[in-house]
């Protein structure tokens, strides 16, 4: 298949996987349906997108559902970034458009994704020295809450400088779940 496509199935495994007390099931049994409210890359509105103050700050501020997206670091790690390719818009200390995928996890921790405020949301507070976290820092958010996770895959046949391929990224976020003792909701 030519162009990037994303595998529905794994990040519908994924968040079915994860789903904490599910906000979906407690509106439908009390017979009265409500909306839910998604912390969308954490709240980054108010904090830098995909960090760990971002997500706690969803958290704190009841959202319902955290969404976030995948990618896959050199050493087989997974990390939450929207993108397949570091963004110096919103991380600082080493080169722009560097793919993840092509980085070990200790060199992806050397960028700061937290000290530089995004100029599309004036009302973000910078968290400096925060970095991609990996999938598994915030899964071990999930006990300070009653949330859900929405959690998005993406694979680029075409580009596999830029990710694994659909088995092996199905498999690491399986063995992310079973750490975390979240199979039952598979």
């Amino acid at each position: 298949m030519p162009g990037a496509w994303r595998v529905g199935l794994i990040a519908v495994l994924a968040w079915a996987a994860l789903a904490m007390n599910s906000s979906a099931n407690s509106a439908a049994s009390s017979g009265s349906p409500r909306i839910l409210v998604h912390g969308h890359r954490g709240a980054r509105a108010r904090r830098p997108e995909n960090t760990i103050p971002a997500f706690r700050y969803a958290i704190e501020h009841g959202a319902d559902v955290l969404e976030l997206d995948l990618a896959v670091t050199k050493d087989s790690i997974l990390v939450v970034s929207h993108d397949p390719l570091i963004n110096l818009s919103i991380c600082t200390g080493g080169k722009t458009g560097v793919p993840i995928h092509t980085l070990t996890v200790a060199e992806l921790q050397q960028y700061d994704c937290g000290s530089l405020r995004n100029p599309r949301f004036p009302t973000q507070i910078p968290a400096p020295g925060s970095r991609i976290p990996t999938f598994d820092e915030v899964l071990d958010l999930a006990p300070l809450g009653s949330f859900e996770f929405n959690v998005e895959t993406k694979i680029f046949l075409d580009r596999p400088e830029l990710t694994p391929g659909p088995e092996e990224f199905t498999q690491l976020v399986l063995a992310a779940i079973r750490r975390h003792h979240l199979e039952r909701f598979i």
